[in-house]
């Protein structure tokens, strides 16, 4: 009889080391898609933050293009030729 209860003791302790370490496996599997999925979300802000950098420089580049054409056009126009 002594026997039988140590082994269902044995048997219980087994039990709750199985089910603490699915808990534990669950937990530790929650954690690490929780950290994907943050990781995930900082590279698309930072593939925006790239986007709107570009979109930025494009712009830029836009304006110094159009104030380079309109210095041409104020100081470097040719002169028209004095008639004498």
């Amino acid at each position: 009889m002594l026997l039988f209860l140590c082994g269902m003791a044995a048997s219980a302790v087994v039990f709750a080391g199985m089910i603490a370490f699915s808990v534990i496996s669950d937990n530790r599997r929650k954690v690490r898609l929780a950290k994907q999925a943050r990781v995930g979300r900082e590279i698309d802000n930072l593939e925006t933050g790239v986007v709107l950098l570009n979109k930025r420089a494009d712009c830029a580049l836009m304006y110094t293009d159009k104030v380079m054409e309109t210095h041409e056009e104020v100081f470097h126009k040719p002169k028209p030729d004095k008639k004498k």
